[in-house]
Formats: structure tokens, C-alpha cells, sequence
């Protein structure tokens, strides 16, 4: 499993915590999947180390039959809590590519076999404690004539107890295993174990670290006994309550109702301001459109105005022109029948040109007649040979 893996000098192999709460992360679903059985392991909750721990009779690292841990670091470590008796049996691999098995447990014996070895845990502290047992397998493995420790490739535990981690060490430091290590309410005690060589660690720490916490909480409990303060006895009387109590409820049921019609008047506010920016950003719109629609209707006037314009000055120069070839005619037309006339008084109807102020004749060609009005009318006129003039008989006057 972690053969291709970087082992740092402290490696952790398994943590009661994050194997109960795998579920969440891949990774680790992965990873405890393969190290244990997660459906069949039961986890309880311990309130002193404010943690999930593993409660198992027997557990083997890794389940599979084919799967091998492949751990290099000689030193592993086990925490957790071993009741009655322990039996731990670590199958390791030496140099010569042989299996051997270290076995742990509570007998009075210890015995070198050439595939086991076997070594008592004698100290009676190991049971119903806290532990951190540290295991050096190099140790143990040199009792094989010709062999040292390669590698270690599972792990047998058979005893009732809780177990919170599986770890391995390059070499044993004490600023490593504090990463690891119990809180100090739970009393913890540690041990190094290799072969004929049982040793307890970090008792005088221990009782260091233990006496600083007993001379915090005597320190705290007095600074709480100095704050508070002293409280007099009181009588209580019913009426005096229910007074007061219904003191309280009328006051909240006030308070309550003020936030409401509060928050009410606030909302109508809101709502009037957003429905007046809606109509003036409405009303902007139609002045906008209605400026462009009367900017576009002024030129369309100013077009059509000038168009008009151009007409009727065309209709004026026409009319003009037809006037004036008209009058030419008439008063050619007028002169050519006086002369053809002769002696006979006859009456003719002459269309008066404008313009014309008197009537003269010089010779038979040339004849002017009377100025008219700007309208169009006619003028009867007679001629007489005799007195060689012209006479209207609507005035009786003569024309020479």
C-alpha cells in the first residue's frame, strides 16, 4: 500500500477520526477502505479525548489476504486503551526477504523461534490506561542470526480496546510524538519496548504537566471566587410577580407592534419611491420620443411649406405670362376690327387689358384703352365714323 509513497519521519497509518468520517472525502474512503473492514467497525465517542475511537476485539491492518502495508520506519507506534490482556503480532519482512512474526502479548515467557519471536509485556500500567506503546522491531529482528529489519507488512491486534492511532517513526524524538499526544486530563503514560529492554517514557513529564494544570484551575477557581459577587436573600411576593410578568407582556406585545407597523411604514416608502422613479423614468421616455417626434414634424413642415411655396410662385410667373399673351391678343384682335369695319356703327365688346390708362388712335394702327380693376370685365363701347370717336352708353360719355 505505501510502498511508493513518501514515508515522512513521522507517518501516520491510521486515525480512528478521520476513518469515521471518510464517508465525506474520496481520498480517504480509499485509503480506510483498504486498511479495514469500515462497514463491520464500530466507533465510539469519548468525551475526555473529544474523539471517535475504534471499540474492536481483533483488527488486522490491512483485511485483504493479497494487500501488505510495505512500512520502512523501524519504530511503530500504538494509542489507545487495552483492557484485561493484549496480544499484538506484527508480521515483518527482513533483508533476506523472509517472513517472520514479532508477537506481543501477556505471557510470562519470551521465546526466538526461527519464523517467531515472542515478548511478555510484564508492567501491569500498560492495561486500563491511556498508552502509547512504541515498538523498535530492529530489535527484535536481530535475534534471527544473519537478518535485520526491511519492512513491515501487517498488523494483528486481538484484545478488547479502543484504539486512536497507528503510526511509524524513522527514529525516536520526543518533538514528533508531540503531535500525537493524549491531552492531559486522561492521565496518558508512554513505553518504548524492544527485545529483553521495557521502558516507561515521559513519567516525570507527565507529572510536570499534570501539577501545571491542577495550579491553573486552583488559580482560575479563585479569580471566579473573587468575582462574584455576593446576592442577598430575597422574599418573593405572587402578586408582585404576576404584576410584573404581566408588565412584561404588555410591553413586549407593544414593542412588537411598533416594529411592525415600523417595518410596514418603511415597505410603503420603499414602494412609493421605486413606483415614482418608475414614472418619471416613463414620462423622461415619452418627452424624449415626443421631442424627436416633434423635431422630425417641424423639418417634414418646413419641407412641405417650402414645396408650397415653390409652387405658387411657379402658378404666379405662369399666370402672369397667360395674362399678359391674353391681353396682347385682345387688344389685337380689338384693333383689327375697328379698322375692318368701315363707316357702320356697330357695337363691340372689348376685353380690357390692365394696365391701359386712355384711348387714342393714330392712323388705322394703334389703340389704347381704359384702365381696369384687377378682376376681369368687359366694356361696351360704340363707334361713330362721323365724329370719329367712341361712345359708352352706360356713362354717355365720349372717347376720343
Amino acid at each position: 500500500m505505501f510502498l511508493n509513497c513518501y514515508q515522512s519521519p513521522i507517518f501516520e497509518v491510521y486515525n480512528s477520526k478521520d476513518a469515521k468520517n471518510s464517508n465525506g472525502n474520496k481520498e480517504k474512503l480509499k485509503h480506510y477502505s483498504k486498511l479495514i473492514d469500515l462497514q463491520s467497525s464500530v466507533y465510539e465517542y469519548n468525551s475526555v479525548l473529544k474523539t471517535y475511537l475504534l471499540m474492536t476485539k481483533q483488527v488486522k491492518l490491512p483485511h485483504g489476504k493479497d494487500s501488505e502495508l510495505s512500512l520502512v520506519h523501524p519504530i511503530i507506534g500504538i494509542q489507545g486503551q487495552f483492557k484485561d490482556s493484549i496480544h499484538l503480532e506484527l508480521f515483518v519482512v527482513d533483508t533476506k526477504s523472509t517472513r517472520r512474526r514479532i508477537i506481543l502479548n501477556s505471557l510470562k515467557k519470551s521465546e526466538c523461534k526461527p519464523f517467531f519471536i515472542s515478548y511478555p509485556l510484564q508492567s501491569q500500567s500498560i492495561y486500563n490506561n491511556w498508552v502509547t506503546i512504541l515498538i523498535n522491531m530492529p530489535s527484535f529482528i536481530s535475534q534471527f542470526k544473519g537478518s535485520s529489519y526491511r519492512s513491515l507488512e501487517s498488523i494483528l491486534i486481538q484484545s478488547s480496546c479502543y484504539i486512536r492511532r497507528i503510526f511509524t517513526m524513522q527514529n525516536y524524538n520526543e518533538q514528533l510524538l508531540s503531535q500525537f499526544q493524549f491531552p492531559i486530563e486522561s492521565n496518558p503514560k508512554s513505553y518504548l519496548i524492544s527485545f529483553q529492554n521495557e521502558q516507561e517514557l515521559f513519567v516525570d513529564n507527565n507529572q510536570e504537566q499534570q501539577l501545571n494544570a491542577n495550579a491553573l484551575k486552583q488559580a482560575k477557581l479563585k479569580q471566579i471566587q473573587y468575582d462574584i459577587p455576593k446576592v442577598q436573600k430575597l422574599t418573593l411576593n405572587p402578586q408582585k410577580i404576576q404584576e410584573h410578568q404581566y408588565k412584561n407582556s404588555s410591553t413586549e406585545c407593544e414593542t412588537k407592534i411598533k416594529s411592525k407597523l415600523q417595518k410596514q411604514e418603511k415597505q410603503n416608502k420603499e414602494n412609493e419611491f421605486l413606483d415614482i422613479s418608475l414614472n418619471v423614468d416613463k414620462k423622461q421616455k415619452i418627452l424624449e420620443n415626443d421631442e424627436i417626434d416633434l423635431k422630425n414634424i417641424d423639418e417634414l413642415i418646413k419641407i412641405i411649406e417650402q414645396d408650397n411655396n415653390q409652387q405658387k410662385t411657379k402658378e404666379i410667373v405662369k399666370n402672369k405670362e397667360q395674362n399678359e399673351e391674353g391681353d396682347l391678343l385682345n387688344i389685337i384682335n380689338a384693333i383689327n376690327a375697328i379698322e375692318n369695319q368701315g363707316s357702320s356703327k356697330q357695337e363691340i365688346t372689348i376685353k380690357n387689358p390692365i394696365g391701359c390708362t386712355t384711348i387714342t388712335k393714330q392712323g388705322n394702327t394703334t389703340l389704347i384703352l381704359e384702365n381696369r380693376k384687377e378682376q376681369e370685365n368687359f366694356v361696351k363701347i360704340i363707334y361713330d365714323p362721323i365724329l370719329n370717336c367712341y361712345f359708352d352708353p352706360t356713362t354717355n360719355k365720349c372717347y376720343v
